[in-house]
């Protein structure tokens, strides 16, 4: 069930709506796939056969499962077999976030440095979400979808508006002062395609939500934390710098149930499995 959409972000969906932003339409096998696994009694063996008229699909369903997000210690050579291990719902969000890359295209080289950022959260973010499962009952794959999808209005304000992001190439900008300039929300054309796409209402109100979690609904508060970590992490690894960390810090540490003094240590050991996913 959808959550309801407050007064405000009705109001900037209409004005992002009149402004001409288009959301890319769910491709033809992907309307397939949904209508697959909302069958009652739905084969993973009739998902998978859909999944292998596409190579692109396939191979990012097998880099998946072989990801640090289910940390298997043999390989699967088997699509029925992948789908089976990864569960119905991840597989879809794979196979989504695959699926929204191809529609909305895009500069290659600007899309390449968009996307394996998100990749990159997406994998830290469920690596998180693993070793805290217990305190803040975020499963590993909604943790991943959140990573992959949170900042996807960005590429679709990029296709529409003129110098949106114009220099994502050379450095990450700050979103919130490219929104400033140019009218709009990143935020809230994501939460567009999120809701348009149909994934989770919690990926959903995260995306919508992780610049402004003080307005998010209180029982998404540790998913956004969630993510904000992930993305801390990501900007370390990357020696990028995060003025923007200090000042969320211990609010976010403490979502997550984790300290100040133990930050140091947990984050050396996130880095550490995330860094062992990219040599496997």
């Amino acid at each position: 069930m959808n959550i309801p959409v407050d007064t405000n972000t009705q109001q900037q969906i209409e004005a992002l709506l009149s402004s001409g932003v288009n959301l890319p339409p769910q491709p033809k096998v992907l309307l397939e796939i949904e209508a697959q696994a909302s069958k009652p009694n739905v084969s993973m063996r009739s998902i998978a056969q859909l999944l292998s008229n596409d190579a692109g699909l396939t191979a990012r369903i097998f880099k998946v499962i072989h990801s640090p997000l289910f940390g298997l210690r043999r390989e699967v050579d088997s699509l029925d077999q992948a789908l089976s291990m990864m569960g119905l719902q991840s597989a879809l969000a794979v196979v989504k976030s695959a699926a929204l890359r191809d529609s909305i295209g895009g500069d290659a080289q600007a899309m390449d440095v968009f996307w394996d950022r998100a990749n990159d959260i997406a994998i830290l973010a469920a690596i998180i979400a693993k070793k805290q499962r217990a305190l803040i009952r975020v499963s590993p794959e909604h943790a991943h979808m959140v990573g992959l999808f949170h900042d996807c209005g960005v590429p679709i304000l990029m296709q529409r508006i003129p110098g949106y992001c114009a220099n994502l190439v050379k450095a990450w900008p700050d979103l919130l002062e490219e929104d400033n300039q140019y009218k709009t929300s990143h935020a809230v054309a994501g939460y567009m395609m999120a809701r348009n796409w149909k994934l989770p209402d919690a990926v959903c109100q995260t995306i919508r939500y992780h610049h402004e979690s003080i307005n998010a609904p209180e029982e998404e508060h540790a998913i956004i934390s969630l993510l904000l970590m992930a993305t801390h992490m990501r900007d370390l690894y990357c020696g990028y710098g995060d003025p923007a960390w200090s000042s969320m810090e211990r609010a976010v540490l403490e979502e997550l149930g984790l300290s100040v003094a133990g930050k140091g240590e947990f984050v050396d050991d996130v880095l550490n499995i995330f860094q062992d996913s990219l040599q496997s």
